[in-house]
């Protein structure tokens, strides 16, 4: 007896179809994992959460009496993701901190902030950091945010 066209064309079809919806599924997991990463808290965020998160963080650092501090929603912000601050002088000199973490310098000079700065790392790789500038009276401070996840 003769097989139909019919069923043949249509298995071979619903084949193509499955394996190319399979196809797109894996896709778009592995572009999901190459575009998030784990914040401190465990959940998957975006990539460039922590980068995004640096730049916003300069609207929670107020001057009192010319010195650098942190409002009380930064510090809370900063206690929630586990994220370390320093604050730095022109000079490279820490003049705030908040959580430092233990492989954190006191000092800095150009050429370490040029480092970090470009690489996103101190000395180990397991943390990463990200720096920002906030000016006040024409003085420029540093702020270097250390998260705990590698990114």
């Amino acid at each position: 007896m003769k097989r139909s066209g019919y069923r043949t064309t249509f298995h071979i079809y619903s084949i193509f179809f499955l394996s190319l919806s399979g196809t797109l599924l894996v896709v778009c997991c592995l572009f999901a994992m190459l575009i998030t990463a784990p914040n401190p808290n465990g959940k998957n965020v975006r990539s460039d959460w922590a980068k995004n998160f640096t730049l916003d963080f300069s609207d929670c650092i107020i001057f009192v009496d010319g010195s650098p501090a942190v409002k009380q929603t930064g510090i809370e912000r900063l206690q929630d993701s586990h994220i370390g601050l320093q604050i730095l002088d022109t000079a490279g000199n820490e003049v705030y901190a908040c959580q430092k973490p233990g492989n954190a310098q006191g000092t800095y000079s150009n050429a370490d902030l040029l480092q970090l700065n470009q690489t996103g790392h101190l000395d180990t790789e397991d943390m990463t950091s990200f720096a920002g500038i906030v000016t006040e009276c024409g003085k420029e401070y540093v702020y270097i945010l250390h998260f705990p996840v590698n990114i």
